[in-house]
């Protein structure tokens, strides 16, 4: 995540469920999906009492903050299938698209806001080529784990 404002911004972390995730992988001929067939959970925006609750929440430093122009990177696990699965479907495709889903909740200490990942897919996927490159999490990176 990048903090493009002139002032510092808190994050939700704090639980597994409500946080940007990897919703759903596919092997693809395309750098698009062409089939979507993903449930997806459609959140309103915070109600006046949990908006509150979580500036009230960020002023008590219990969120993670991300400086003005900072920038934070966390990981969460993706809870369907795995790596040999993943190697195994895409052995004959060209690329491997993850697509995004979840929502933030950010405070700048002022007003608070769920945020969601845009309702058109494209910008929800991510693309990668195969075979999958696969990388460790760095040490001392922020996980958010399963509750």
């Amino acid at each position: 995540m990048t903090n493009n404002t002139t002032t510092d911004v808190s994050v939700d972390l704090r639980k597994y469920h409500e946080v940007f995730y990897p919703n759903q992988w596919g092997a693809s001929e395309t750098e698009h999906r062409t089939l979507i067939d993903e449930r997806r959970l459609m959140l309103a925006p915070l109600d006046t009492a949990s908006a509150a609750a979580l500036v009230a929440d960020h002023r008590a430093g219990l969120l993670t903050r991300i400086a003005a122009g900072g920038t934070l990177d966390y990981y969460r696990d993706f809870d369907a299938s795995g790596r040999a699965d993943i190697d195994a479907q895409s052995r004959s495709s060209r690329f491997v698209i993850v697509t995004i889903d979840g929502q933030l909740k950010v405070s700048g200490g002022m007003a608070a806001e769920r945020v969601t990942p845009p309702s058109d897919d494209a910008p929800r996927e991510v693309t990668l080529h195969t075979p999958v490159t696969w990388k460790s999490i760095p040490a001392g990176a922020l996980v958010i784990a399963a509750e």
